[in-house]
């Protein structure tokens, strides 16, 4: 018997954790101010800019990045704000895959916690 939630089809590709430092964002920003460029797609870019903002989406995918691994900051795009997902821009050698995605921000850092599956749910996601 299933349990409720649980789909049978979906299989876990890789689960990936983040923990970065607010400060050292800012600090990698005063020396590299392209750095949001050279870790944020376009449209990632035009939401917001701040040093918190940015934690937390290089967390996110670096996350992503410990879960399914061989990609570069540009195929990945983190996308919401009150209830962030993302999504890969390529595609990956198993086929659709679906990224379960939390970012948590305290004073000082922000954590990011990522699930990749693949399955029946990374299909309906693929449409």
């Amino acid at each position: 018997m299933a349990r409720a939630g649980y789909n049978e089809g979906v299989r876990i590709l890789g689960i990936g954790t983040d923990l970065v430092s607010i400060e050292r964002i800012e600090g990698v920003l005063k020396r590299h101010p392209q750095f949001a460029e050279k870790i944020l797609t376009r449209a990632e870019r035009e939401r917001a800019n701040t040093p918190s903002y940015l934690a937390g989406r290089w967390a996110a995918k670096e996350a992503i990045y410990k879960a399914i691994g061989h990609l570069n900051w540009h195929e990945i795009e983190v996308v919401g704000k009150s209830r962030p997902t993302a999504r890969l821009l390529v595609s990956h050698p198993l086929g659709p895959v679906h990224i379960e995605l939390s970012i948590s921000h305290e004073r000082e850092l922000a954590l990011a916690f990522a699930v990749v599956t693949s399955g029946s749910h990374a299909e309906d996601d693929a449409q």
